[in-house]
């Protein structure tokens, strides 16, 4: 008994352990892994899709057809194969791209069908051609004999397309995966698990790719940027609501401190969200926009001694060619802005495509009437420059010429203005021209704007002429509902964005068949069919930024 006992003991355990292996081999051989454990660890950036998450939206069908179309342009920008015709009859659930330093990328399918992807395949090749196929360490590699430089690579139950055998090489190569490098490890902690799409970024590796001559003057600050801020990871998920994008930011500790994140009693929307109309282009508020530049230069002078001393060259010169020489960036504007602030793009359909830039800030002094005087000087200043005018000169030949040169700041009067019971001020050269700043003191804030549209719009959305930004639907949910506090958010009008985009689109030099694959008519038409309105938060951490947004579905 006691032996029969010991048996079904035995037996037991054998069961157990042969079901734990069978559960094991299925999940290893059956389900389908991230391509991150495919991807090679030099990717200087790499990109996955869920293709079974779009097809799960069928009420979406309308996107879902554009999303088709984007992976014919797509594919045929870069290999001939129509992508519905002659890839989706094989093609899994998983799609990625893969870049390389040198410029070279691979494009990775998991395969469904084996029979439609040898049919597809021969189309790469002309008649009386075939593939060369070779072992290489963790696949096999097939190139066309002569016809063209498309390399296919085979691993598991994925296909690899490149123009280069070495992208191919280095992705079957046995050497560290993408999955194992620290930073892609780091990303993946915040990954939701049904992604749509992982964006991998190595910002180290991207700018090692920036063209010598390219920003030589700032190109230590661009080195400082990566190697702070060395990965970003972007992931993207549907919910109800529309798409929502998380984006995690690696930072070197010491770039960043925690932000004072302002309580917001009951959770309302951040306040300046009142000063702008509720279809406004974009608006992005924060809160202590000096105390943000202060850090910055503690944290550069720490890394090396001189680029806060390039920094502050950069704003000097852009400040200069702007506003002149009697204006001091930092002394004279940056370090009086405390509190919240916002900066804010609009375009009025009496002006279109011009686009009014605004600023809306707490200003620290109380003394509205000394702020003023001191404004009023830098504004004349500023608009000697901005709009310079026509004079002819005598040259020592006794010739004459026209020269473009700055205005006699004498020349220029301030305007000022009276709108709904509020007084703002114009500095303009032309009455004809559109180039005037215009600027004010407005329920304690200071407002400037390159266009009395701007301001005006300002009074009128905080008056409630027209509905504001805290009445957008989209935006108050996301603030109250969808967000947890943070220290800065935002809005993006996309249809605004779409036509701006569009108009001078259409005055480009540039050749249609050069653009970039984002820049297309189909990626437009799917993002405006699709989409309506962006929203946005930022919370920043001392090793960590985090970025969350929503694309509201039309």
């Amino acid at each position: 008994m006691r032996i029969k006992k010991e048996l079904e003991k035995k037996f037991m355990l054998l069961g157990v352990a042969i079901f734990l292996i069978a559960i094991f081999l299925g999940y290893r051989f059956f389900t389908s892994i991230d391509l991150a454990h495919i991807l090679s660890g030099e990717s200087m950036y790499a990109v996955e899709v869920n293709l079974k998450e779009i097809a799960l939206q069928k009420e979406k069908a309308d996107a879902l057809s554009e999303v088709i179309s984007l992976g014919n342009e797509f594919f045929e920008q870069n290999f001939p194969l129509h992508f519905e015709t002659e890839i989706m009859p094989w093609m899994g659930n998983k799609f990625g791209i893969s870049g390389f330093e040198n410029g070279e990328k691979v494009i990775v399918f998991s395969i469904q069908n084996q029979r439609n992807l040898q049919a597809s395949l021969e189309k790469l090749l002309v008649s009386g051609e075939s593939f060369q196929k070779e072992s290489f360490e963790e696949g096999e590699i097939w190139t066309a004999e002569f016809s063209s430089d498309i390399a296919l690579g085979f691993i598991r139950n994925y296909i690899l397309f490149s123009h280069s055998k070495e992208a191919i090489q280095k992705t079957l190569s046995k050497k560290t995966k993408l999955a194992q490098t620290p930073k892609y490890r780091e990303l993946k902690k915040d990954k939701p698990r049904q992604a749509l799409f992982s964006v991998f970024i190595d910002t180290e590796k991207w700018q090692e790719t920036l063209h010598p001559e390219t920003f030589r003057s700032i190109r230590p600050l661009f080195s400082v940027l990566a190697t702070s801020l060395p990965a970003v990871g972007i992931y993207g998920y549907f919910e109800d609501e529309g798409l929502n994008v998380s984006s995690k930011i690696i930072t070197t500790e010491g770039v960043f401190k925690s932000r004072h994140i302002p309580n917001i009693k009951g959770k309302d929307v951040p306040t300046l969200a009142q000063f702008v109309p509720q279809d406004v282009l974009f608006f992005m508020s924060g809160f202590n926009l000096y105390e943000k530049y202060e850090h910055t230069n503690e944290f550069l002078s720490d890394m090396n001694d001189q680029l806060p001393l390039i920094l502050e060259g950069i704003l000097r010169s852009t400040s200069r060619d702007v506003v002149g020489d009697n204006f001091d960036f930092e002394n004279d504007f940056l370090s009086h802005l405390t509190g919240h602030y916002a900066f804010v793009l609009d375009q009025d359909k009496d002006t279109f495509p011009l686009i009014n830039i605004t600023l809306i800030a707490n200003f620290e002094e109380a003394d509205i009437e000394a702020n003023l005087s001191r404004i009023h000087e830098i504004i004349r200043s500023a608009q000697g420059y901005f709009t310079p005018t026509i004079k002819e000169v005598t040259l020592p030949d006794g010739t004459v010429r026209e020269e473009l040169i700055a205005a006699e700041e004498r020349e220029i009067p301030i305007k000022k203005i009276q709108f709904q019971d509020y007084t703002y001020f114009t500095a303009q050269t032309d009455k004809s021209s559109d180039k005037a700043f215009s600027y004010g003191f407005i329920e304690g804030y200071f407002v400037f704007s390159s266009h009395e549209k701007g301001v005006e719009t300002v009074i009128s959305s905080l008056t409630k002429k027209h509905k504001n930004l805290s009445q957008n639907q989209d935006f108050l949910q996301s603030a109250k509902l969808y967000f947890s506090p943070s220290e800065s958010y935002g809005f993006i009008n996309l249809s605004k964005l779409l036509a701006i985009e569009t108009w001078f689109s259409s005055f480009s030099a540039i050749d249609r068949e050069d653009e970039s694959f984002f820049s297309t008519t189909n990626f437009q038409n799917f993002l405006q069919t699709t989409f309506r309105n962006i929203t946005f938060v930022r919370k920043v951490f001392p090793k960590e930024i985090f970025i969350q947004s929503i694309l509201f579905f039309r």
